[in-house]
């Protein structure tokens, strides 16, 4: 959908595209009547593939435009032009939470205490909102939230991923897009189709850890293994490697990440108020903790400890001898533990094994099967920053398209072309923009297209 820029849709004159997802392509546009910028979301032209998918739309994004909440995006409008269908919201200048993240984590530095609260508190107030509307999202990630001039934080494309989870889409089919590896609760990743406003609960925890620790809990390689990771691994605890992490809000991190929704907080408006008191409750004390090091409260538990014996303790050995006997337990714990563990190891390796050879586990990536598939999860990856393998699954989707389809090479490679500048692959760069320019030359409905190229071809000859 790239090179709209200066053309009218609708009402709407496009004036810059802002970014580019594996579900819609959004713009910068302008409204002349009301003299205003707006946001257009326009959809992926595959997305309409599936059945319904218009009365769908429709309805989901009257329920959209419904919300009225100062913390959430207002959507002004719905429409299609024939080919794509798009919802318009209002224009937010002041960037995303993930840009901000992305900046902090660049400079060495975490989101403190105070500010993580009033980050994480806006996003559960429009939750609370829409939660009680009967609207869950669905796909709660930093680059959903966005950041107003005055520092507001407002949530934005809510019913995007409900809308897609209707029906039957290739995306539905197998479960790439609804939702973000990283953010994603255990029970969406397992594909079940309850979900309630617990799975959103789950993604603001993951947000909220990120932002208190400078890292999402799980990460992997793919994100099929991400997935996996929220499913079966533990959480690790802030505490084991930030001493310093604030034990109140620890706990209520712990809660929102449970692994079964019910025993997370049931409402946004509970998890408010869980951290609101974890934070008011020691405010004093959370300002001692982060100053205490850990082996200074360890120390100072183990000095205010009080033996509890009722009487002496007697000791059955001399001196010497006892500590000779210890000293053969010792050997002796030491070498059971190890064999414990190495057959603990080599016991992983055997079921990992075994998993993916019957494939409940692929760490090799997710296996696409169709053109869509393929597409889906190379934008997925393309997102994580993942060129590479984004790449490896473009070359697959472009192997599995037939050759009289023209647009879907033409745009595929395009799309190739822009992952190999971002790798500072430019020779690369050139031969895929070659490719869809050549895709482009029987096709007058692909000009746009083709002035992409050309202009990318002109740029990286010079």
């Amino acid at each position: 959908m790239a090179g709209l820029e200066g053309k009218t849709i609708g009402k709407y004159r496009i004036i810059e595209r802002l970014g580019r997802g594996g579900m819609a392509t959004v713009y910068k546009a302008y409204h002349p009547s009301l003299d205003r910028y707006v946001a257009i979301k326009m959809l992926h032209g595959y997305l309409a593939e599936g059945e319904n998918f218009l009365e769908r739309f429709e309805q989901e994004a009257q329920s959209v435009a419904t919300l009225r909440h100062h913390n959430i995006v207002q959507v002004f409008d719905f429409d299609n032009d024939g080919e794509n269908y798009y919802m318009v919201m209002e224009f937010v200048s002041g960037g995303t939470l993930k840009a901000k993240m992305t900046h902090k984590s660049g400079n060495g530095g975490v989101f403190s205490v105070e500010e993580s609260i009033r980050i994480i508190n806006q996003i559960a107030e429009a939750l609370d909102y829409a939660h009680k509307k009967g609207m869950i999202h669905r796909d709660i990630k930093p680059s959903n939230v966005l950041i107003n001039e005055e520092g507001e934080i407002l949530l934005t494309d809510f019913g995007i991923a409900r809308i897609l989870s209707k029906g039957g889409t290739q995306l539905t089919a197998t479960g790439a897009l609804i939702g973000t590896p990283a953010y994603m609760p255990p029970e969406q990743g397992r594909g079940e189709k309850e979900i309630t406003p617990a799975s959103d609960i789950y993604s603001l925890g993951i947000i909220f850890y990120e932002l208190l620790t400078g890292h999402v809990p799980f990460d992997a390689d793919t994100p099929m293994a991400i997935i996996h990771k929220h499913i079966h691994s533990p959480l690790p605890i802030p505490h084991d490697f930030q001493p310093e992490f604030p034990t109140p809000l620890e706990k209520v991190l712990l809660k929102s990440l449970a692994k079964d929704p019910e025993d997370r907080y049931q409402s946004a408006r509970e998890m408010i108020n869980a951290i609101e008191k974890a934070f008011s409750k020691g405010e004093e004390n959370l300002s001692e903790q982060t100053r205490l090091s850990m082996p200074k409260i360890q120390e100072t538990r183990i000095s205010a400890e009080k033996p509890h014996y009722t009487q002496p303790v007697r000791v059955s050995e001399p001196p010497k001898e006892q500590l000779k006997s210890a000293g053969k337990r010792k050997v002796a714990r030491v070498f059971g533990w190890g064999i414990v563990g190495v057959l603990f190891l080599v016991g992983i390796v055997i079921f990992t094994w075994i998993l993916n050879y019957v494939g409940v586990l692929n760490f090799g990536g997710f296996d696409c099967a169709t053109v869509k598939e393929c597409e889906v999860q190379a934008y997925i990856l393309r997102d994580q920053g993942d060129l590479r393998e984004a790449k490896d699954y473009l070359a697959k989707a472009i192997g599995m398209v037939p050759e009289q389809e023209h647009p879907s090479h033409a745009e595929l490679w395009c799309r190739m072309g822009e992952m190999s500048i971002a790798l500072d692959e430019l020779d690369q760069a050139v031969s895929d923009f070659s490719h869809c320019f050549a895709w482009t030359e029987d096709d007058p409905g692909l000009g746009w297209l083709r002035k992409e190229a050309g202009d990318q071809l002109q740029e990286l000859n010079r």
